[in-house]
């Protein structure tokens, strides 16, 4: 859902037959993303994790872009992998092939890969097939150190946020199953609240 003028919330369920199959939500950085568990962090080339991470952000001249996780609440980690020598890199053969040439936008070959970074939001496996995914994005510029203030909305039949922007709040609730909707929220200035079903 995108939100004008500069936030995108994305919902998304993974459904699997099989409680041990790793599943991600995955997402791909042009530049190489800081990640956020109780201090920004900067991955570095290769593989990382952060188990404690909820948030994310990524530069490119003045613009920044931050990702928060709303969902999963717990047991899940940000599995960074990017840089150079892992930009298209598969790690269930630990290798870093070629990319396609659709891949780098019809660019020379010996221009670097158009997105050679990508986060992926990991719950731990083995516990159920069931998952939700729950994320927004902001557009900032980078004089912006942190996204703003969103807080996840839930009930037991929906799932949503609460992003406090300054000139005007916004709530979406995403309906999961049949049956009345109320939630309470506080703002500061007017609100915007769209609901899904």
């Amino acid at each position: 859902m995108y939100l004008r003028p500069n936030y995108v919330v994305v919902y998304d369920i993974v459904d699997t037959t099989d409680s041990s199959y790793q599943v991600s939500f995955n997402t791909h950085q042009p530049y190489e993303p800081d990640i956020y568990d109780t201090q920004w962090h900067n991955p570095g080339t290769g593989i990382a994790d952060y188990p404690s991470a909820t948030k994310a952000r990524w530069d490119y001249d003045t613009v920044r872009i931050f990702q928060k996780t709303v969902l999963p609440t717990s047991d899940f980690k940000y599995h960074i992998v990017g840089g150079e020598n892992y930009s298209c890199y598969i790690e269930d053969t630990a290798t870093n092939y070629p990319p396609h040439p659709s891949y780098r936008g019809g660019r020379d070959e010996t221009d670097p890969v158009f997105l050679p970074w990508r986060i992926a939001i990991q719950p731990d496996t083995g516990s159920t097939t069931d998952y939700s995914f729950l994320n927004v994005f902001e557009v900032a510029d980078t004089s912006q150190s942190d996204i703003t203030t969103t807080n996840r909305v839930n009930g037991t039949n929906y799932e949503g946020v609460h992003i406090k922007d300054s000139t005007e709040e916004k709530v979406v609730i995403f309906q999961l199953s049949s049956g009345a909707i109320s939630y309470t929220i506080t703002n500061d200035v007017k609100s915007l609240h769209l609901l899904f079903g």
